[in-house]
């Protein structure tokens, strides 16, 4: 397994754990983390969270670490070292660098294009300008639309506490309209969310806890 580790300041936290509604949040996220892990490192007495790349056979994942949220997206690209430094790549892009990212983010950027009827009028800055854009930016832009997100995100949440329907401790799991929220009886720590998701370890179950409710279910290992 290979596992890169960053720490995050206040401003990568609040860019970070704003809330994720649509496809072009996810996508965003998905950008501004490869920005994290090309920028230099920060010192861990700086930290306020973390952002934690996993790479193995079975499992492709960015999580995203603070003190009362950890979320995990599908991680969809090719990550080599060199001179300890990444680099990450694409079927369609050799290198998804600086540019690249910050291309992406704008486009995805612009809430009236994105909501216009019309998609020319999204796909408007590369056919205007196409040599400011790498050629292959448009499959690149339809690849990240098609991948699954795989967003699941456990929160701590004493502040929006309801009972049953609201667990101060639970997972919201996609997002937007289709979203579900699974409670849980503890709270849980980056090592344990990790494992819920590798493929390769032992599967958690989930276990009904009768006595309380038919409905409330825990994670047990």
């Amino acid at each position: 397994m290979k596992k890169f580790e960053f720490y995050l300041n206040k401003m990568d936290v609040d860019l970070f754990f704003k809330p994720i509604r649509r496809k072009e949040d996810s996508i965003q996220v998905l950008m501004n983390a490869i920005k994290i892990m090309l920028l230099p490192a920060i010192e861990s007495e700086e930290a306020l969270g973390k952002l934690t790349l996993i790479k193995d056979g079975r499992m492709s994942r960015l999580f995203f670490i603070s003190e009362k949220k950890i979320f995990s997206i599908f991680f969809p690209f090719f990550v080599n070292s060199d001179d300890d430094c990444l680099v990450f790549s694409s079927s369609q892009i050799d290198s998804i660098d600086h540019k690249i990212t910050s291309d992406v983010i704008s486009l995805f950027s612009c809430e009236e294009k994105i909501d216009s009827e019309c998609f020319l009028d999204f796909m408007e800055p590369l056919w205007e300008d196409p040599i400011n854009y790498h050629r292959n930016m448009w499959p690149f832009v339809k690849e990240l639309l098609l991948i699954e997100d795989g967003y699941i995100r456990f929160d701590y949440d004493p502040d929006n506490h309801n009972e049953l329907l609201h667990p101060i401790n639970h997972f919201d799991i996609f997002y937007s309209r289709s979203q579900v929220k699974i409670g849980s009886h503890t709270e849980l720590d980056e090592e344990r969310f990790i494992d819920i998701l590798d493929l390769a370890s032992d599967c958690h179950f989930l276990a009904q806890c009768n006595e309380i409710k038919n409905c409330v279910k825990s994670l047990t290992k």
